[in-house]
């Protein structure tokens, strides 16, 4: 598994939980830009938070293309693992 960084800094844990969260709460597949706008963290601390979440196997990612014309976006969910890691932690 691939570490980031700082990935054991309290801040990061924290971001971490809100991206889980944010992902858990609005049931459906979101991009970083979306649940960057629902948390209001920047998508420049998403994207590792997600990269973190896939890696963990908590979040899986997909290429979505909405116009099929333009470059896909990825798109996330939380997987059956991260359902009920975030499911315990309530």
């Amino acid at each position: 598994m691939e570490v980031h960084p700082g990935a054991s800094s309290p801040a990061l844990a924290r971001d971490r939980r809100t991206v889980l969260a944010s992902i858990y709460r609005h049931r459906g597949p979101s991009t970083a830009r979306a649940i960057a706008d629902r948390t209001g963290l920047s998508t420049l601390v998403v994207i590792p938070a997600l990269e973190d979440l896939v890696a963990e196997g908590l979040v899986s990612r997909r290429a979505w293309d909405p116009d099929e014309r333009s470059r896909p976006v990825w798109s996330y969910q939380l997987t059956p693992q991260g359902r009920r890691t975030y499911q315990s932690q309530l």
